[in-house]
């Protein structure tokens, strides 16, 4: 009988002190800082972050998923995966100025070993 007053005061205990926890805001904590969007490393743990979040509710993933996505697809326009005078630098596709897509954040993160001659 004892135990089982102890096994109750300890549940008692835990649900009392999950009643004080702070309850956050999810969209302070992912915030809309640039840096997400410019940085390879970034928007993996951002979309990591999205799914941890939303990963419950199909909608809302869906949701926030395509907003990030979208905002990564504007910010990263004006860049290219072409560096003035030097050869492409990605193993992927290339990027152009003002056209969609992430390959200059994997080329940055990847980068490809120029060719050796012999």
């Amino acid at each position: 009988m004892s135990q089982i007053i102890q096994t109750l005061r300890r549940v008692n205990k835990t649900l009392n002190s999950q009643k004080n926890m702070v309850k956050m805001n999810v969209e302070d904590v992912q915030g809309d800082d640039t840096y997400r969007y410019s940085n390879l490393r970034c928007m993996l743990g951002m979309l990591d972050q999205i799914i941890r979040f939303y990963g419950h509710d199909e909608e809302k993933l869906k949701e926030k998923a395509g907003e990030f996505i979208w905002k990564l697809t504007q910010f990263n326009l004006p860049y290219t995966t072409h560096e003035k005078g030097k050869p492409e630098v990605c193993g992927t596709f290339p990027k152009e100025k003002g056209w969609p897509g992430i390959s200059h954040l994997i080329a940055q993160a990847y980068p490809r070993d120029p060719p050796t001659l012999h």
